[in-house]
């Protein structure tokens, strides 16, 4: 089976996507020898020097690789985001509050903005977006949210399964 060359289109979608998540090449101090991320991750995946030598294939597969790895850094990256200034720092909520948030949200029909913004600024006296709530703002929307849910399946189980007060005092 012969080897298909690898495509121009390929190799520049390959050479972006490793000049954006490889960092750039440096001095090694033991050998003194200049070292590229880039080229040590071809060498140890496909045992080639360059990108030129990889088939259409393996170009394909390694654009998916660099692809994963930036995704997996970006995913560990956001879950520890912190804004603000040195010395003044604030640390935002999970991303998996961030989620539960908007499932309740989105659980008790609340689609638009300003009746978030409203029950946001209900619950911490402050209107903000989900985004910029820090945890402990963010867990006291989550207690909020909850305790409407349940209020919203009592009122709800009471209109579908109406009982009479015979049936309570028996």
């Amino acid at each position: 089976m012969s080897r298909i060359p690898i495509q121009k289109r390929t190799i520049r979608r390959l050479r972006t996507a490793a000049s954006k998540y490889f960092s750039k090449a440096y001095l090694d101090d033991a050998s003194g020898k200049t070292i590229d991320p880039y080229r040590v991750f071809l060498a140890k995946e496909y045992e080639v020097a360059s990108t030129l030598d990889l088939s259409e294939e393996q170009g394909v597969e390694a654009l998916a690789k660099i692809d994963r790895m930036a995704k997996t850094d970006r995913k560990k990256k956001s879950q520890k985001r912190i804004v603000g200034k040195v010395g003044n720092t604030v640390q935002l909520l999970s991303l998996e509050q961030k989620e539960f948030i908007n499932g309740l949200f989105d659980q008790l029909a609340m689609d638009s903005k300003e009746r978030r913004f409203g029950f946001i600024r209900k619950q911490i006296s402050t209107p903000k977006a989900v985004d910029w709530l820090t945890p402990s703002e963010a867990t006291k929307v989550i207690t909020g949210l909850k305790r409407m849910l349940k209020v919203s399946n009592m009122q709800l189980d009471k209109r579908l399964n109406p009982v009479s007060d015979e049936l309570l005092n028996n």
